[in-house]
């Protein structure tokens, strides 16, 4: 079984942590910072109703959030943006 509640708490904390607490991350998935931080703390409290899972669910909703509104210049060609930037196909008006 691999240590991801270890991982998470210890050598990703600084990672997540700033990430939840972005609210221009946060915003693209329709979540706010002050929603999260409960959840997060009880996770590095260490509160056993809190799995490593949802903390690490949250932070990839955010992540693929963030990525999929970022600006074409973010560097990660590989992320749709929408129809017209070459990635999407444009839909036609019905």
């Amino acid at each position: 079984m691999l240590p991801f509640d270890r991982w998470i708490r210890r050598g990703l904390k600084d990672a997540k942590n700033k990430t939840l607490h972005d609210p221009q991350a946060t915003s693209p998935a329709g979540l706010k910072p002050v929603a999260l931080e409960p959840l997060w703390q009880a996770f590095l409290d260490v509160a056993s109703s809190i799995y490593w899972s949802r903390v690490w669910a949250l932070y990839v909703i955010i992540s693929l959030s963030a990525g999929a509104t970022a600006p074409a210049s973010s560097g990660n060609p590989a992320v749709p943006r929408g129809p017209g930037d070459g990635a999407l196909p444009a839909q036609s008006a019905k």
